[in-house]
């Protein structure tokens, strides 16, 4: 095995020299001072080691010094900063990240709005129908008591403008010479008076009932004359029968209902007539009806008592007309400006 001498002979000499001069130190001192200069000596800053002839490679392999890339890359330890660095970022570690999750639950909210606007857009146009709601017991007898009470009332209606039709048909028929005195409807007879300067004049009357087929089977029951300068003839016409079918049910409509007090408001209202009496008459049940009878005592025009009797016979209404009677208020000059109709009339309620 060959032998190193790393200590120069010379400088070997002197310490041994510097050693015989100081025996008073001790032998620990003594071979600290050794150590320490062999360290220096073997320091690679030392002067001499940079001047001294290299040795042959085969003689002396020493392995170059480390510079701090090599011992980074070899896994030596992180000096003291690197390691101060790295228990800091551990103190201090980042807080929860939301932001994944707000986005997820905005694309699952946009999901579903996209979803409703295409149903609600593009589907339901071409869809399927909206399920049938199924009727309640209490509901289906509800509407079956609605129609069948609507389906009186129509029935009611179409008699009561069979009826009214004879009165409307007269009162566009009437001749210049001729005053009608007296209006008689009551159950399903009806009866009218006129009265004629002569008889002249109400034979022209005759004639344009005898010639209308809606007037057809009158019965002139008495033509009586009046004396006096203000004289004349009265004929008294009746209808023993009113024949039924000559008037049209708007069965698909819906009859309205109102009590007598809304009637007679609207009707006084309309048409500009007085009220000078109304009463309670009787009260009863009959079928699905509560049926109150009023009496109206109205005066008025010729023409204001006329309208108030053809929108009677046009309109349909819960009512039905038990008694009618129109009379000028001055039976002996039959004025036109003043007449009373007395109505005593059924609402179904």
């Amino acid at each position: 095995m060959p032998k190193y001498n790393l200590i120069d002979n010379e400088e070997l000499e002197n310490s041994e020299k510097a050693d015989a001069q100081k025996p008073e130190q001790s032998e620990e001192t003594e071979a600290t001072s050794i150590s320490h200069y062999i360290l220096d000596d073997l320091a690679i800053s030392d002067p001499d080691m940079d001047t001294a002839t290299a040795a042959p490679e085969d003689e002396f392999n020493i392995p170059p010094a480390m510079t701090t890339n090599d011992l980074q890359q070899e896994g030596t330890p992180p000096t003291e900063s690197l390691q101060q660095d790295e228990f800091y970022h551990d103190e201090k570690q980042p807080g929860i990240n939301f932001k994944p999750f707000i986005w997820i639950v905005t694309a699952i909210v946009a999901v579903i709005l996209i979803y409703l606007a295409i149903d609600n857009f593009i589907l339901s146009e071409g869809g399927e129908e909206p399920a049938e709601q199924v009727e309640t017991p209490e509901e289906r007898l509800a509407r079956e008591r609605e129609e069948q009470k609507q389906n009186l009332l129509a029935t009611m209606n179409q008699e009561k403008q069979t009826r009214m039709q004879y009165l409307i048909n007269l009162l566009n028929i009437k001749p210049k010479e001729v005053k009608y005195s007296s209006f008689l409807l009551y159950a399903k007879s009806f009866s009218f008076e006129a009265f004629a300067k002569d008889r002249s004049d109400l034979a022209k009357l005759n004639m344009q009932l005898k010639s209308n087929p809606s007037l057809a089977g009158y019965v002139l029951e008495t033509a009586a004359n009046r004396p006096g300068t203000r004289g004349g003839v009265f004929a008294l016409y009746a209808y023993q029968t009113l024949q039924s079918g000559s008037s049209k049910v708007l069965s698909d409509e819906k009859i309205p209902t109102m009590d007598g007090n809304t009637w007679l408001n609207q009707s006084v209202q309309k048409f500009g007539m007085q009220v000078t009496g109304q009463r309670k008459v009787a009260s009863n049940r009959e079928q699905l009806f509560t049926v109150m009878r009023q009496e109206y005592i109205l005066r008025g025009s010729e023409e204001a008592c006329f309208g108030l009797l053809k929108s009677m016979a046009g309109i349909m209404g819960n009512y039905a007309i038990h008694k009618l009677v129109l009379v000028p208020v001055d039976q002996r000059n039959v004025m036109k400006s003043n007449y009373q109709l007395t109505l005593i009339m059924d609402f179904y309620l």
